[in-house]
């Protein structure tokens, strides 16, 4: 089954059709694997039964559920000595790493003009007319670290609260993906 929709083709897997979706904040999609296509659901689209369709709706989960599931130690097992000194060792060096490497301080070099829109942290979506436009919408929003768009008039500017790191989808070929310092 499926709900009506905007159709996207070429799509390799259900993980990236779920992105697409997440990307768009829609919470109803559709994958058919045989034909890598993705339908991404219309707020008015009506169910219309499909074989083979894998009918994906958003799941929220609290932090909370999740800890608790993974709460199934065996309280009787007894742990070698030998082996947990051994990892407080590694966990010991391996937080000493992490440390040495928060304490450098390396700015990451602003990726611009990726091709594709960003996948994660949608925060706005506003028409404008060009990159410069979308850029200037991006450097008045404090919250703005990315945004996405193109030099066709009336196009969408898409602003994202976190920096791409290249995770774009290429199915908008035409919008370009650029860090807030570009």
């Amino acid at each position: 089954m499926y709900r009506q929709g905007v159709t996207y083709d070429e799509v390799s897997s259900f993980s990236e059709c779920a992105a697409i979706c997440e990307s768009l904040d829609i919470d109803v999609c559709s994958y058919h694997p045989p034909s890598k296509r993705c339908v991404v659901s219309s707020l008015h689209g009506r169910d219309v039964s499909r074989e083979g369709v894998y009918y994906m709706t958003k799941v929220e989960t609290s932090d909370r559920q999740d800890s608790d599931s993974l709460d199934f130690e065996d309280p009787f097992e007894v742990e070698p000595a030998q082996e947990k000194d051994d990892c407080l060792h590694r966990l010991a060096r391996l937080e000493a790493e992490l440390e040495h490497c928060r304490s450098e301080s390396i700015i990451p070099t602003p990726l611009c003009g990726v091709q594709g829109i960003a996948i994660h942290g949608r925060i706005d979506m506003i028409k404008v007319s060009g990159v410069d436009a979308c850029k200037a919408i991006c450097l008045a929003n404090p919250s703005c670290q990315a945004y996405s768009a193109s030099d066709d008039p009336g196009d969408w500017c898409y602003i994202f609260d976190r920096l791409h790191g290249g995770a774009t989808t290429n199915y908008y070929r035409h919008l370009h993906t650029y860090d807030r310092d570009c």
